[in-house]
């Protein structure tokens, strides 16, 4: 759950989606644990996705292609309940975002499908998914703020870190005496 929520903080987009494939790892082990093949059948093709959209960024027949996959999951998959087809509905529309959005539309968009994963999980009582959700909401929030505002690029916090830790004192400027004084050792 952290990995995939370390991924909304990092500023490029392609460490972002190769966080995301070691997260999807993750959580299909956990839909395995679940026995909720619906959400499994989904997060496998984001997990496909996701490694599609890496190398084919902007192409529209793979994305075409990953679409066409996520509607033969959901109509092999569909348990007759209309709150099951949320999973891959957000499997959808985050890959509208992976293959054609960057930067702060790609996360604006990703928070939409974080709301779809949520009410998910509310409905199937996943509380580990819930938790996820909640903490994703406000992640990609911050995410946004840093961008909209060009924090993005500025220090990291253990940088800043080291960087006042390790400061040289500061010396004391005591002017002209110094100069003058220091002047003939020098010359």
């Amino acid at each position: 759950m952290f990995i995939g929520i370390s991924g909304y903080l990092v500023t490029d987009d392609r460490k972002t989606i190769k966080i995301f494939i070691v997260s999807c790892v993750f959580w299909i082990l956990h839909f395995i644990y679940l026995v909720n093949y619906w959400a499994l059948a989904a997060t496998c093709v984001w997990l496909i996705r996701l490694i599609l959209s890496l190398k084919y960024q902007k192409n529209i027949s793979v994305f075409m292609w990953i679409i066409a996959l996520t509607i033969a999951v959901g109509i092999y998959s569909f348990n007759g309940q209309a709150i099951s087809m949320l999973p891959l509905l957000a499997t959808s529309v985050s890959s509208y975002g992976f293959f054609f959005l960057q930067k702060i539309r790609l996360r604006m968009l990703l928070a939409w499908v974080s709301l779809m994963w949520l009410v998910y999980h509310l409905n199937t009582w996943s509380m580990s998914g819930i938790l996820n959700e909640v903490i994703v909401q406000g992640t990609i929030l911050y995410s946004v703020y840093k961008f909209a505002t060009g924090q993005e690029k500025k220090e990291k916090i253990l940088d800043r870190l080291k960087r006042r830790i390790w400061k040289a004192p500061q010396r004391i400027n005591f002017g002209r005496y110094i100069f003058l004084r220091d002047k003939d050792r020098f010359e």
